[in-house]
């Protein structure tokens, strides 16, 4: 039996099932995992985990090197000298989204009204993140409240440059 997966982080998880009936002997137990739920063909399952001994209980293993923000599907098979077994049903779990990561880019085309900002979003952390652009006459550091102005630009994934004008805020 497969049992949710727990600690799930943005790219890892431990997968949890139990053994409710050991049948002749113990079984050697490894988990399968996809993106999608690819049925009861091993070979058809791109990742694997073996469960270290037999299993008489609740097993789990650790898996990692998953994306973020991704939904997993995954399955456990037990094996013994009497055959082979697959839990069911087929379980899921969704890695978390990690933190965005953004360098400020250059300023230009400076103006005793204008300016012109850029960022680069280098990795997204899974999902395409909101980006706010804060600015003034006096550096404010890392507290929002610090700055004279911001601008929130939604769903930004790549280069961004912004025009910031005394008289019209623009995205260009």
């Amino acid at each position: 039996m497969l049992n949710a997966a727990t600690g799930v982080t943005a790219t890892g998880a431990t997968l949890n099932g139990t053994v409710t009936d050991s049948g002749a002997s113990a079984p050697a137990v490894v988990f399968y995992w996809a993106t999608s739920d690819r049925g009861g063909d091993p070979a058809a399952w791109p990742a694997s985990q073996v469960v270290a001994g037999t299993q008489t209980g609740a097993f789990s293993a650790e898996v990692t090197g998953l994306q973020p923000a991704t939904t997993y599907f995954f399955r456990a098979r037990a094996t013994n000298a009497s055959g082979g077994v697959w839990a069911s049903p087929c379980l899921s779990f969704t890695t978390v989204a990690s933190a965005p990561v953004v360098e400020n880019g250059g300023v230009s085309e400076v103006s005793a009204t204008s300016a012109k900002l850029g960022a680069t979003v280098t990795s997204t952390g899974g999902t395409d993140p909101a980006v706010t652009i804060f600015y003034g006459l006096a550096d404010g550091g890392t507290n929002a409240a610090s700055w004279a102005s911001s601008v929130v630009i939604p769903a930004l994934n790549g280069c961004l440059l912004y025009t910031s004008d005394a008289a019209d805020d623009s995205l260009r």
